[in-house]
């Protein structure tokens, strides 16, 4: 990356990680106060309902944001052609919601999911009109202004569902807290950058982008498959108590890979699309951005497998087994979400160069292998199996995108090790520390921050060695370069 583009990344990186901070923060505190308030069944309605919108969700972009961020340049006519298909597409989706809610009730019995599926339905047409002022401000890398919307529809769904819980409203708090907080992203969205509503269609531009954005449509369905098939055969053959669990332990196995992926990757994708005929560049960029990740997401996730029983049993508990079911589900999600952080940078450094095809083929082979294993698994072993089994799958996307890599990259399989390696050999030794330790720590909140600092002492101290420090050198760089840039002057 040339400097004008590596400090405009950076300074977005950091207002997306101030933004995530903030992120943490609250849904950390309205999960754990939920964990406490509300049965695993809640759990399994709210989620069973997010699975059916999410699915229908799917065909209410086609593809048309990212086809718009990715796009070398985009004109005025070009961008409300991009807002007409979405809106377009919001509506029929809507419609198609609360036509086909009744037959969430046919796969999952519980009372009231109907209900929820058509509540649910009212965020495609909300959501429509944030696709001007974001792609906008994405085109213009300019994530300070995303900032506060972002952190404003955070607050009042972390809030609220809070609120909700404690009162009484069981599942409905997560669900009127998700549609009051996606209303409030899109009104404070347009506050911050107000763009004229105006509909426009050009059939030639239009093409474009569903030239492109079908590939990443298929290829976002495939992920959300994905991601939601495991949750939906817990639903349908083992019922809300049990889809609980295994919403609960993934919500936090690959919670991590959200917020990373919020945090670098997702501002990483328009800084290399305008980088994409530069490969060189965008190799170091690769290899740089799966450093950083593996790092931060092995410490988090190592840390947190580390501490599960604590962490369940103590915070979400409140000193009882209400969420141990839960406890081996998230131990192995702990290690899905570590390998999805490592392989999911790939995806974006293929879609910037324009292979959104390549990235379609290998989310049909995760999504093949996934839908072999999951049921058989989990009839023998419960939804522990079937944990391991979305672990599994997930290997396989990388080893269907790693070819792509070589071929446009020419990235070698131990230059693609070596960013990675320090980071699994420091949560080894971090681990092992914390496991022969763990015999004099008592199961109580003073044991569990004891571990944590362990493990976080023994991880940066091992990483510092065996990278020489490199990282903290970098970024204690790239800060003072930032500071010059924006006016400081040296001394002496």
């Amino acid at each position: 990356m040339n400097s004008s583009y590596k400090l405009k990344t950076f300074e977005n990186v950091g207002y997306n990680a101030l933004g995530k901070i903030i992120q943490l923060f609250f849904q950390s505190a309205a999960n754990i106060i939920l964990a406490r308030n509300l049965v695993s069944s809640d759990y399994g309605i709210a989620g069973f309902a997010m699975i059916v919108v999410g699915f229908v969700a799917q065909f209410g972009d086609m593809g048309i944001s990212t086809a718009a961020v990715q796009v070398k340049k985009l004109d005025e006519e070009g961008l409300y052609t991009g807002f007409t298909i979405k809106a377009a597409l919001g509506l029929v989706v809507c419609a198609a919601a609360l036509v086909l809610a009744p037959l969430a009730g046919l796969f999952f019995d519980r009372a009231g999911i109907v209900n929820v599926v058509k509540l649910l339905s009212l965020n495609f047409v909300i959501n429509s009109f944030a696709f001007l002022p974001n792609i906008t401000l994405i085109r213009e890398l300019n994530y300070r202004k995303l900032l506060t919307p972002q952190l404003a529809s955070v607050a009042v769904n972390s809030v609220l569902a809070i609120f909700l819980a404690r009162k009484g409203f069981g599942y409905w708090s997560i669900i009127l807290a998700n549609i009051l907080s996606t209303a409030v992203f899109v009104i404070v969205l347009n506050i911050v950058r107000p763009v004229k509503i105006r509909f426009q269609y050009n059939p030639e531009k239009a093409a474009e982008f569903l030239r492109f954005g079908g590939n990443v449509f298929f290829t976002g369905l495939l992920a959300f498959l994905i991601f939601n098939v495991d949750n939906f055969i817990i639903g349908v053959f083992k019922g809300a108590k049990d889809l609980g669990y295994y919403a609960l332990a993934f919500t936090w196995g690959s919670m991590i890979c959200g917020i990373l992926g919020g945090v670098v990757l997702s501002v990483i994708f328009p800084t290399l699309s305008k980088l994409q005929g530069d490969l060189l560049r965008l190799k170091k960029a690769y290899l740089r951005v799966l450093e950083y990740v593996s790092f931060f997401g092995i410490l988090v996730n190592a840390g947190l497998l580390m501490v599960s029983r604590e962490f369940l049993y103590l915070l979400l508990g409140r000193g009882g087994e209400k969420w141990l079911p839960a406890l081996g589900s998230l131990q192995i999600l702990c290690i899905y979400g570590v390998l999805r952080l490592i392989m999911e940078p790939a995806g974006y450094f293929i879609l910037a160069v324009g292979k959104s095809g390549s990235l379609l083929r290998a989310q049909m082979i995760v999504a093949a292998v996934e839908l072999a294993l999951i049921y058989p698994a989990l009839k023998i072993f419960g939804i522990e199996g079937v944990a391991v089994a979305v672990t599994v799958a997930y290997i396989f996307e990388y080893i269907a995108l790693y070819p792509v890599l070589y071929r446009k990259l020419s990235l070698g399989l131990s230059e693609w090790i070596a960013p990675v390696l320090p980071a699994f050999v420091s949560g080894f030794l971090a681990a092992g520390a914390v496991a022969a330790a763990a015999a004099v720590m008592p199961l109580s909140f003073a044991g569990m921050a004891g571990k944590i600092a362990l493990f976080i002492f023994v991880y940066c101290a091992a990483y510092g060695i065996m990278t020489k420090w490199k990282m903290a050198a970098e970024i204690r760089d790239t800060i003072a370069e930032f500071r010059l840039k924006d006016g400081d002057i040296p001394k002496g």
